[in-house]
């Protein structure tokens, strides 16, 4: 590389050229591998653990979206160069994105921290520590950001104990992964459902093509998940993230049934969509604790 041209130039020019082609704005899935294959569940002969390549659905595929695994062969090609290269830009990759955790559970709801959920969470975490020291060496503790993915549920149905999966969550975490990562760099990501009722019986016609569609749809899909991104490591930070995220939800549902031209029932769908965010705001204030 010394004797090419990109190597001439000043160290500056070629990080900026490094995180255009490193960087990617929508991040990276990692997710559980249990050994089959993720369209017919036989077994694929692969090794089971985390991996970092997602596979999307038929349906994304079809939309010619591209998948986690062909996005991070891209961004990584550069790394393999040659040894120069690789070595100025291998740790860059793990730096410069971000990386979701996706464990295997079908509910791991805020409110419903049951024994055989923390032993099925502390699997997942386990995973997620293999994988990070799997990583090279230059790229050890270099993550700034690691997102754990949870279900919190429907914001009207919370459990009793979300208290209990806050704090056994957080000690999972330390033990295993404060080792390899800064506690900085973990954030959890709760998403939650808020409306109490389905809002999928009112038809209306539509102007443009004289059909008759889903009445309250689109404005259900819009403002009806609220997703939670918290830091784990410092209790003040995540409340403060709570807060502002119940204030753009609010503010996103207040806007979007404004303009909804609607003829019935828009003041009862912005009730339910107002009322269950304040009752995921409580139950994740909850959690949190003092």
């Amino acid at each position: 590389m010394e004797n090419s041209l990109f190597g001439k130039l000043s160290p500056e020019l070629k990080n900026q050229i490094y995180k255009l082609v490193l960087h990617d704005h929508e991040g990276f899935k990692i997710f559980q591998h249990d050994g089959t294959h993720p369209d017919s569940g036989l077994p694929d002969g692969k090794a089971k653990g985390i991996n970092l390549y997602f596979i999307y659905t038929k349906e994304l595929m079809a939309d010619n979206a591209k998948s986690d695994k062909l996005r991070a062969r891209d961004a990584l090609a550069i790394t393999e160069s040659c040894k120069a290269i690789r070595s100025e830009t291998l740790s860059m990759f793990y730096y410069l994105n971000t990386f979701t955790l996706c464990y295997a559970s079908a509910s791991h709801s805020v409110g419903k921290w049951s024994a055989a959920m923390k032993t099925t969470y502390e699997s997942s975490i386990k995973a997620c520590r293999d994988w990070l020291r799997t990583l090279p060496a230059s790229a050890s503790g270099v993550i700034d950001r690691l997102y754990i993915a949870h279900d919190g549920g429907e914001a009207y149905t919370p459990g009793p104990r979300p208290t209990y999966w806050w704090n056994d969550a957080r000690r999972v975490e330390k033990a295993l992964l404060h080792p390899y990562l800064q506690p900085s760099s973990i954030h959890i990501l709760v998403q939650f459902k808020c409306y109490e009722y389905e809002f999928n019986n009112h038809l209306r016609r539509r102007s443009s093509t004289g059909q008759r569609g889903m009445c309250h749809l689109d404005i259900q899909k819009e403002c009806s998940i609220v997703v939670y991104d918290l830091p784990t490591h410092d209790k003040a930070l995540a409340k403060a993230a709570i807060e502002s995220t119940y204030a753009d939800q609010v503010a996103k549902i207040e806007a979007r049934a404004m303009e909804y031209g609607c003829c019935i029932g828009v003041e009862k769908l912005k009730t339910s969509l107002l009322k269950g965010a304040s009752e995921g705001k409580k139950l994740m204030s909850q959690a949190v604790g003092k």
